[in-house]
């Protein structure tokens, strides 16, 4: 029962994030941190690499992104494996983070940066980091990996 803590810590930890960013970057446009790393302020309207962006309402992605975070907290239920079910309150945290943005602002607020000289990586937050390592847990999964790291850990021990 105290695995689905993750959502509410990763829902807080984004929009704590997103609101830091927002009145941050207001004043002080993009910061460059690394040579391959900024943080800068952008929103999207459209869901990940910006596609959809021209959809006619953000309540149709609202809409979808609220039925497929349904159809996760149900298989989540149904999962036997821990793992999983961890993976997937992961990825439900994070989608429950990029919706509260679309409800109040229409748009994700993303900041995050990656970038080699002129070629950037669409820019993303904490959100996504979760939805891409909670779906990167569910796809090491499918190659058994997480009972193979216990067993090796569980005989190293001994």
């Amino acid at each position: 029962m105290m695995w689905y803590l993750i959502i509410p810590a990763i829902v807080l930890l984004d929009q704590v994030t997103k609101i830091w960013a927002t009145q941050a970057f207001l004043e002080h446009g993009v910061q460059r941190i690394l040579p391959i790393f900024n943080l800068t302020l952008a929103h999207n309207t459209g869901v990940s690499f910006s596609f959809f962006e021209d959809l006619p309402s953000p309540w149709i992605l609202i809409g979808l992104a609220t039925l497929m975070t349904g159809f996760l907290f149900y298989w989540q239920a149904k999962e036997k494996e821990l793992w999983n079910r961890i993976a997937l309150l992961i990825v439900i945290g994070g989608a429950i983070g990029n919706i509260i943005d679309r409800i109040r602002l229409g748009a994700v607020v993303d900041f995050l940066d990656v970038h080699w000289q002129k070629y950037h990586w669409p820019s993303f937050n904490v959100a996504d980091m979760a939805v891409v390592c909670g779906m990167g847990l569910l796809f090491l999964s499918l190659f058994n990996v997480p009972a193979l790291l216990l067993k090796r850990l569980k005989r190293e021990k001994s």
